[in-house]
């Protein structure tokens, strides 16, 4: 090998190591949304969410209504040593760890306009992880990563 072609090796391998962190981001952000289309989380293996309780939406897919959760999960930063994957719905934590969740007491207004006083309750919400540390993801990004780094030495 000449001088030329290990700095052209040397570049390419700056230019991986720089986009690799993008790249990262964006395998996962795929990732985490396929598990809308699996309904079920895959870390060693696929852990499918609990069915609805209630019949009314049977044909629905779990988790998704209006697509909103789903499409919200991104990119929040990414740095050669991190990348962080999230999202900014409010109650997508709720569904991802379950437990339970409080309501406060407030007013409602009935159809007819009436103001009524609702007591405070609690109820608990199944567990339906979308989103977290994933073997399998793991597992993928390790050899996209390398795939990627053994494009320079082609």
């Amino acid at each position: 090998m000449d001088d030329k072609a290990v700095q052209r090796t040397l570049n390419g391998l700056k230019a991986t190591l720089k986009r690799t962190p993008r790249l990262v981001g964006q395998e996962s952000v795929r990732f985490f949304r396929r598990s809308f289309d699996r309904q079920g989380f895959v870390d060693s293996g696929l852990k499918r969410w609990p069915a609805r309780l209630k019949s009314e939406d049977a044909g629905r897919s779990i988790l998704v209504k209006s697509g909103r959760l789903r499409d919200s999960i991104r990119v929040i930063s990414a740095t050669s040593r991190r990348v962080q994957v999230g999202t900014d719905v409010p109650y997508a934590a709720a569904h991802n760890e379950g437990g339970v969740q409080y309501v406060k007491p407030h007013t409602r207004v009935s159809k007819n306009g009436n103001r009524y006083q609702v007591k405070g309750y609690s109820y608990k919400l199944r567990q339906r992880r979308f989103i977290g540390q994933s073997k399998a993801l793991d597992r993928h990004l390790t050899t996209t990563i390398k795939r990627e780094l053994l494009k320079n030495f082609k």
